[in-house]
Parts: structure tokens; sequence; C-alpha cells
């Protein structure tokens, strides 16, 4: 069985990433963290790590702040790990909101189980507390996308299973 992960970020993709090679399941991990980054951390083949780095560098530059390029990035880091998916002998495909749609679409044609990792409650429900939370706070509020929203949803439907640490 042959497993690969797709984030935009670390999260604990990396633990599993760590796990599913010790065990010789881990076909590819794809990130958008610095490949020396896991290497010091983590004991992951680095052969097996594409990074797209240019997401993770841009989205903590002045450059997001200035002109909010977050669904530009998620977009671009999307498509290129599809890109970079090597989907022969691919058995699951474990993929993280916001980062899975192009993979999942093309996941579906290659008969692959996809599975969408989701860290937190369904996304328009998670909005919705973040709204309630900033007008609380009487803050202004920076809420998720409607671009983000949207595509998530979309990965609810593509994705063979859900994983998600609540009911």
């Amino acid at each position: 069985m042959k497993i690969s992960i797709i984030v935009g970020g670390r999260f604990h993709a990396f633990d599993l990433a760590e796990h599913l090679d010790k065990e010789k399941y881990l076909k590819q991990l794809i990130t958008s963290y610095p490949k020396y980054y896991i290497k010091k951390k983590f004991n992951i083949n680095e052969k097996l790590i594409k990074s797209i780095f240019l997401k993770e560098l841009l989205q903590r530059s002045f450059l997001n702040k200035l002109f909010k390029i977050d669904d530009y990035l998620n977009r671009y880091f999307d498509y290129t790990a599809m890109s970079n998916l090597e989907f022969k002998d691919l058995d699951i495909l474990i993929g993280w909101s916001s980062f899975s749609y192009c993979s999942f679409l093309k996941a579906k044609n290659e008969k692959c189980i996809s599975i969408l990792e989701r860290g937190s409650t369904h996304i328009e429900y998670q909005n919705e507390i973040l709204k309630e939370e900033y007008e609380l706070l009487n803050l202004k509020p920076k809420l998720i996308s409607k671009y983000i929203i949207d595509k998530e949803k979309k990965e609810y439907e593509l994705a063979d299973y859900i994983m998600v640490p609540t009911e």
C-alpha cells in the first residue's frame, strides 16, 4: 500500500509522514515547508519530500500583508501539488483541506482513495464562530475568504472520506 500526503503548511502531517515512511507506506509528502526543516526535525526519506516553498515564503512576507495574496498562493500550491503528485501505484491520497481540490479531482480518475484532513469544524461553521468572536471583542474581522469556503465545500464533495477531530 502506498500513501501520499499533501499539506500546505505543517499541522500533524509530518508526524503522520514519518510514521508512514517508517512502515514503508509513504510514497510522497508534498508540503510548503522547506525540505531542510523537515530533514532536521523528522526522520523522513528526503527523496519522498517535495517542497513547494514559494507559497510559505510569500505568505509570510510583507507582500501578502500589502496585497493579500493568500487565495492566489493557495491556488498556486494546490495546482503545483497536483502537478507533482505521482499517481502510479498510489492507493491513498491524504490531503489537507484548502490545498487538495486539484489533486482530489485527478485522484477520481486514477482510482485512488482520497481522504480529506479537516483539522476543525465545517468551514462555514468555523467562519461563523470567528465572526462572532471578532464582534464580541469589537475587532475588525479577518474572516475566511469566499474562495476558500467554496473550495473546501467542493473538497468535501470530492473526498471519499473526511477526517475531523469533532462530530
